[in-house]
């Protein structure tokens, strides 16, 4: 299987995640991160209780860092899906050239109680909370990375957070 999706990966220290983060965040981005005990998506991390964290995905519409714990640090990989359609380019199968046929995009429903829900703070219909970096949202846009084995037979290796949608 190949992996040309991954633009850059490698492996930090807790105490260094946040200034990692910080080098991707711009003004589009989105920060969703995961601790043990609960889960946030905000504009910006916070790099708040490291020792706790066990995920986090900063992302935009055409890249994903994704840091996920692996004991006393954290491994992490970019995809770039500009790198990646350059990458693409050169290619020299037609159909594994293609974008399209190397990723699959897909939109699905956020769980969210629209009568308990107020600003950026969101209750699922089953009265768990969680946040969001907007008011509104109805929808969460995720694209999948395919791969083809000797055999041509598909499977989704890996996945990243594009973007969140209100309802349209």
């Amino acid at each position: 299987m190949s992996r040309e999706y991954i633009t850059d990966h490698g492996c930090c220290s807790v105490s260094e995640l946040p200034q990692l983060a910080a080098g991707f965040e711009t003004e589009q981005t989105a920060a969703y991160a995961v601790w043990t005990d609960r889960f946030s998506c905000t504009r910006h991390f916070s790099g708040e209780d490291p020792a706790h964290l066990q995920e986090l995905r900063i992302f935009d519409e055409n890249r994903e860092l994704r840091a996920r714990r692996q004991g006393d640090h954290f491994l992490w990989r970019l995809i770039d899906d500009n790198a990646f359609r350059e990458a693409l380019a050169g290619e020299p199968d037609a159909f594994l050239a293609d974008f399209g046929n190397r990723t699959y995009t897909e939109k699905q429903y956020l769980d969210v109680d629209t009568d308990k829900s107020s600003g950026t703070d969101y209750v699922t219909t089953g009265g768990g909370h969680y946040t969001l970096p907007e008011e509104g949202l109805k929808y969460l846009v995720l694209r999948n990375y395919l791969d083809y084995d000797e055999n041509g037979i598909l499977q989704a290796a890996d996945f990243r957070l594009v973007r969140f949608e209100k309802e349209v």
